[in-house]
């Protein structure tokens, strides 16, 4: 996920933007409860299938439960990168096709469920793109990209956060994706769950699955004129702390 450096300035005002973006990280961390995660478990029911993701101290592991058309339960397990789907206790054999659209899944909705978490990611570059207005509403605007080197797949998506100045809250977020014939979406978001010290959004989901840059689809979601895709709404949300690794 990312790298194609929004235009780096040089100089003091490069330093200043990039001590105010990672200053605007942490307190985005804070605000969602996500700046210490160790021994947490967090689990939520996401379009009817049961997700558990485990936190730990530089370690992860995420899992979910996924009814076959036959009825039998699969056990998707990601851990160190690595995916494996288990079916009655036994791990399958699967073509890497398989395997990696697995493994992006899942990945994917933990990602998500833990914003803003990954924002300090090795492989994370943000910078700050002022304050701006959307939808007749000041936000603190972040502007993320990734280094090539640990960013994956997708270091060239881009990615943009509006964070609420006074409760330096996600309120919206976009970016686009390149794999496919590529998109842009826009999330906004429209319900919290705070639980056991965490806070996890719902969105409604903007955008096209077409290459369009973030301020064209940002001046399309304004007009009202951006379509929506979907809906990310997470049911049944709950936070163990003091959980080991399964």
């Amino acid at each position: 996920m990312l790298l194609t450096m929004v235009a780096w300035m040089t100089g003091v005002v490069a330093q200043a933007d990039d001590k105010r973006a990672q200053r605007l990280v942490r307190q985005a961390q804070k605000a969602h409860g996500m700046h210490r995660l160790r021994d947490v478990q967090i689990t939520f029911t996401f379009r009817d299938t049961p997700y558990r993701l485990w936190l730990g101290d530089g370690a992860y592991r995420y899992e979910r439960d996924v009814t076959q058309d036959d009825g039998a339960l699969r056990v998707d397990r990601l851990e160190g990168w690595t995916l494996t789907s288990i079916l009655d206790g036994q791990p399958l054999s699967l073509p890497a096709e398989t395997t990696e659209g697995r493994r992006r899944s899942l990945n994917s909705v933990a990602y998500f469920a833990l914003l803003p978490r990954p924002l300090t990611d090795d492989a994370v570059v943000a910078t700050y793109g002022g304050r701006q207005q959307l939808r007749e509403s000041p936000y603190d605007v972040l502007d993320v990209r990734f280094r090539e080197d640990g960013g994956g797949d997708d270091h060239d998506d881009h990615f943009r956060y509006w964070l609420d100045p006074k409760s330096h809250r996600i309120a919206y977020l976009a970016y686009t994706f390149s794999r496919g014939e590529g998109g842009v979406r826009i999330r906004e978001a429209t319900a919290t769950h705070e639980v056991g010290g965490l806070v996890l959004l719902d969105y409604v989901n903007h955008g096209r699955n077409v290459t369009q840059d973030l301020r064209a689809a940002v001046a399309e979601f304004e007009a009202g004129t951006l379509p929506e895709v979907s809906r990310i709404e997470l049911d049944d949300v709950s936070v163990s702390r003091g959980v080991s690794a399964p």
